[in-house]
């Protein structure tokens, strides 16, 4: 278990909140953007304070870059662990997935098979999608799993 988080941590988190503000007074689409992006924040400080860490983490994940940025290092690297990651990453294929039907779903699953036997795809896609030889390893023996059995 996870130990809780330290009250210096939220402290810090809360300030940058309160330092992200609206650039341009008379832009009225801008303000919207920033006081929603606040919203998010809020939303992610919320969350780590009732220990739902993981629930935070994806919140967090799904933030633009900039907006994101916002929340300093230590909370970010609190809440980013390698166990928030992956789940991350498995949530979004699912999220991914359900979008296509069966039929759709075989498809993408040979075209997965066939790129990630390629050397040169399969180093691109680790580089592009940021994931380790091992992770993309354990992907790509799934797919072959999954293949097999969708056949």
């Amino acid at each position: 278990m996870k130990t809780m988080i330290a009250e210096s941590m939220i402290a810090e988190f809360e300030k940058a909140i309160k330092g992200w503000k609206a650039c341009a007074d008379d832009d009225n689409e801008m303000k919207r953007v920033y006081i929603s992006d606040r919203k998010d924040l809020r939303k992610v400080l919320s969350l780590i304070k009732v220990g739902k860490i993981e629930e935070a983490s994806i919140k967090a994940y799904w933030l633009d870059t900039v907006v994101r940025d916002v929340i300093p290092n230590d909370v970010y690297n609190y809440i980013m662990d390698e166990k928030s990651y992956i789940n991350i990453k498995e949530s979004r294929s699912d999220m991914i997935m359900d979008a296509f039907t069966e039929e759709q779903q075989s498809v993408i699953l040979e075209l997965a098979r066939v790129a990630l036997a390629n050397a040169d795809t399969y180093d691109r896609v680790a580089d592009e999608m940021d994931l380790s030889d091992c992770y993309l390893k354990g992907l790509q023996i799934m797919i072959e799993a999954v293949s097999e059995g969708v056949e």
